[in-house]
């Protein structure tokens, strides 16, 4: 989807062999098929954000199973989310792997944090809900929608490797250390405008959030595909 939505100007600014299998993958099926979900009429993503920070204000439990596309959340949804004052507040969020995937997972996650709020947690519970909430939007949105497939195209062929998603072989320390450098920015940034200083409750329970932090970045087959890590939550409770 990255790659499908950059403009003229930013095609052209790319490496040859990038902008060369960028006009591919646009006549590709693959890519066609994307192209026509990515600007369909049947999709009103801002409506859909705006009925969902409406009921969330309303003290309703919700959760977004992102399942427009495979393997990644939907570039422009995560847009309008990350922009969503009260994204902290979501029950749930997902958009990795296949629909099956998603769905299982999202709904196992609101339903844990729908029974938080009905009977209560403890505090390290509701920072818990918090880690995982933030993991899923670091992942889904910000690394398989955006990241990296940005770092397939304009990364990856100054060392030399084609644009892929797969295996980087010797540069596989390179490439890890380039993700785990552009998403903790990303990822801080995200934290910064919509986790940071905001309350997570749950009954009597509070807590503020002071930091979120990723640690352990690793590729762990050694491929942009898939990665893993872990989130480091600091709060004050109460």
């Amino acid at each position: 989807q990255w790659s499908l939505a950059l403009s003229d100007a930013q095609i052209a600014a790319l490496p040859a062999a990038s902008q060369a299998a960028l006009a591919g993958y646009r006549q590709h099926s693959n890519g066609a098929a994307t192209l026509r979900e990515m600007f369909t009429v049947r999709r009103d993503l801002p409506e859909f954000v705006r009925s969902l920070a409406a009921e969330i204000e309303t003290g309703q439990s919700c959760a977004v199973v992102d399942v427009a596309f495979v393997n990644a959340g939907d570039l422009a949804l995560g847009e309008l989310l990350e922009r969503m004052p009260a994204l902290s507040q979501l029950a749930a969020y997902g958009g990795w792997n296949t629909a099956g995937n998603t769905l299982g997972c999202v709904l196992a996650h609101a339903v844990i944090r729908h029974l938080q709020t009905l009977h209560g947690a403890t505090p390290e519970a509701i920072a818990a809900h918090v880690r995982f909430l933030f993991l899923r939007l670091v992942e889904d949105d910000l690394f398989m929608a955006r990241l990296r497939t940005q770092i397939a195209v304009e990364d990856l062929p100054a060392l030399g490797l084609p644009i892929t998603l797969g295996n980087v072989g010797e540069h596989a320390e390179t490439v890890r250390a380039l993700v785990e450098r552009k998403l903790g920015e990303a990822a801080a940034q995200l934290a910064q405008e919509r986790f940071i200083g905001r309350q997570a409750q749950a009954g009597d329970a509070a807590i503020l959030l002071e930091a979120l932090t990723l640690t352990d970045v690793e590729l762990p087959w050694g491929r942009l595909f898939d990665l893993t890590m872990n989130v480091d939550a600091r709060y004050v409770i109460g």
